[in-house]
């Protein structure tokens, strides 16, 4: 079977989002000049030349399709209609005051080994992101649970880590307010740390890792 597959790759295997619905064995897909995306399947030859038919072209079929062209010069004129939202953002190594980590956002280590999240279904987690483990799963290593989906990780100018539900209320807290200008941070042996200034830890989730 030649079908044109558009997969989504997660951590718990793949999901097909849209398919050609072809089949045509030896078909081969093709960029055209003109802007149009085509699958060819075989069909014979012309004068010692392959003589190709189209067998898909991204046209309006009944009604689900835009134009052909993929591109112009301006906004887009075909798209597979397959955007998705990705699992996870990262967004630096550090949270500082008054910044926020928002539902699907990360923070990951220097050194790539570690990541920090803050799950779409409200909890955090401490994992070692999945290039870096045997077989390519993610192995989690702490974790805060909370039920209240979409909620939001604040480092608050005062000091404070905490978890708050969409409707404020705040779920888990490092109880380390008191403390102005205190700020977050994934260090590269995986342990996630709050500090002031160049003093001492002020909180730590003790889990510094040895890496394999």
């Amino acid at each position: 079977m030649a079908n044109l597959v558009l997969y989504q790759i997660t951590h718990g295997g793949q999901t097909a989002l849209w398919a050609t619905g072809t089949d045509a064995p030896g078909s081969r897909v093709s960029m055209q000049s003109d802007g149009s995306l085509a699958l060819y399947g075989p069909a014979g030859t012309v004068a010692g030349r392959p003589a190709r038919t189209a067998t898909w072209v991204p046209g309006c079929i009944a009604g689900r399709w835009q134009p052909c062209a993929l591109l112009g010069g301006g906004p887009a004129l075909w798209t597979s209609g397959t955007q998705v939202t990705p699992e996870i953002v990262f967004k630096g190594d550090r949270l500082l005051p008054d910044q926020t980590l928002e539902p699907g956002e990360a923070l990951g280590s220097g050194n790539g080994r570690a990541a920090f999240a803050v799950l779409r279904e409200g909890g955090l987690v401490l994992f070692e992101q999945a290039a870096q483990v045997p077989g390519g799963d993610p192995l989690a290593y702490w974790s805060i649970s909370n039920d209240a989906a979409d909620s939001r990780l604040a480092m608050q100018a005062d000091g404070n880590l905490v978890l708050y539900s969409p409707d404020g209320t705040p779920r888990w807290a490092t109880n380390t307010e008191g403390n102005p200008g205190a700020w977050l941070v994934l260090q590269d042996d995986g342990n996630l740390v709050i500090y002031v200034g160049s003093g001492p830890a002020l909180w730590a989730s003790h889990t510094v890792r040895t890496w394999q």
